[in-house]
């Protein structure tokens, strides 16, 4: 979706489009395979991930319009973006809707894959990327993900537990399983996309823009999960922070948002 038009631009300046693309509009990519802002065709999205191919379609939109001059057209790449008020968001689309976020501090053992290695990046430092892109009329890709990224290990950590290394195919197995007898809303695509997006070199938004993000990885894990611990959200209907009750009632009567059939 575009997230910018000719307004962006103070005048006399060209007119301008940027649009909010990601790590995951490319294809699965081989274990800590780094993607540069350069790299706009590369493997296509795996046929298993619509939201990767949405985001691939979109910037192959904004690659006609740039061709056809006039326009000064902006993708922004980001990794994972982090923050404390998608806390409830995330438990609404991620977890079993009689799971109160609370649980998660009590998780002594996290079940995951050892190689998971995910580019993330906090809300605020992509808030900062996108001022300095539309102050600077900057035009093109840029990545935007902290360094180095987040692994496993990390995960556990912040949640204070122990990681158990379970491999992915039987992760994606048992979310498939549950996903199907309508126990959590978790599309099994989502879990074998995490193994297989790309890390990001950010050495153009550095560069160009002056970029640096503010938050460390291990920082924006923390703010996260401390959002999903107390449901946290937002005035905004797409975070508004997450109850077990709504959540319940919701999916007795819609189900479950990664099984709701569309009207």
């Amino acid at each position: 979706m575009s997230e910018g038009s000719a307004r962006s631009w103070p005048r006399p300046a060209p007119p301008g489009s940027a649009t909010s693309s990601s790590c995951r509009r490319w294809g699965p990519t081989p274990p800590a395979h780094t993607a540069s802002a350069s790299t706009s065709r590369g493997p296509r999205p795996a046929p298993w991930t619509s939201y990767g191919r949405d985001k691939a379609a979109a910037e192959r939109l904004l690659d006609a319009a740039r061709a056809g001059g006039g326009l000064v057209v902006t993708s922004v790449r980001p990794g994972l973006v982090l923050q404390r008020a998608a806390g409830g968001a995330l438990l609404r689309y991620g977890a079993p809707p009689w799971l109160p976020g609370a649980a998660l501090r009590l998780a002594a053992v996290l079940p995951l894959d050892r190689r998971l290695t995910v580019p993330v990046v906090h809300s605020d430092d992509v808030a900062d990327a996108l001022v300095r892109i539309v102050e600077q009329r900057a035009g093109g890709a840029f990545n935007l993900a902290t360094e180095p990224p987040v692994t496993s290990e990390l995960i556990a950590s912040v949640l204070g537990a122990r990681r158990l290394h379970v491999p992915s195919p039987i992760l994606s197995r048992l979310a498939r399983a549950t996903w199907r007898a309508r126990l959590q809303p978790l599309d099994p695509g989502w879990v074998r996309l995490a193994f297989a997006v790309p890390l990001l070199d950010t050495s153009r938004a550095r560069t160009v823009l002056g970029w640096r993000p503010r938050h460390s990885a291990r920082e924006a894990v923390a703010d996260v999960v401390a959002g999903l611990t107390r449901q946290e959200g937002t005035a905004s209907p797409a975070l508004r922070p997450r109850t077990v009750r709504e959540d319940v009632v919701r999916a007795v009567t819609a189900g479950l948002p990664g099984n709701r059939r569309r009207t």
